[in-house]
């Protein structure tokens, strides 16, 4: 089963991409930025978040950064989730001896770890007015 099809989180469906922000010449805030969009819709790409650099340069390149950090983050998720749960499904630990198998009884907590936290549900608003 793809992995995919298993998730029960309503968001905009993938890939995300970041791009350079496109701002108009009457916006009175003309700070760049990125925007993380999600695919195609008709006429323009679904706008997942936009977000603007502060001042200088520095702000720009840790903009960018987030940016990518983001779409590789998202885009990745599934694939990355299912690759540990598979690597624990085929960790068996009874049939492991601690002095040996250490390394190996180590990432599989690891994975185990990273996977249940990749899976926590966060408190969020369920609408605008709980905000």
């Amino acid at each position: 089963m793809n992995v995919l099809e298993k998730t029960d989180r309503k968001h905009t469906s993938l890939p995300w991409e970041a791009q350079r922000m496109r701002i108009p010449q009457y916006e009175k805030d003309r700070r760049c930025g990125f925007v993380i969009n999600g695919p195609d819709a008709d006429p323009l790409p679904i706008r997942i978040c936009d977000m603007r650099a502060p001042s200088g340069l520095d702000g720009f390149e840790v903009v960018r950064a987030n940016a990518e950090f983001i779409e590789i983050a998202c885009n990745n998720y599934y694939e990355l989730l299912a690759a540990l749960e598979e690597l624990t499904s085929e960790v068996k630990l009874r049939n492991l001896n601690v002095r040996k198998d250490f390394s190996l009884i180590n990432a599989h907590a690891c994975a185990t770890k990273a996977i249940h936290k990749a899976k926590l549900k966060t408190k969020v608003p369920d609408s605008c007015t709980e905000l």
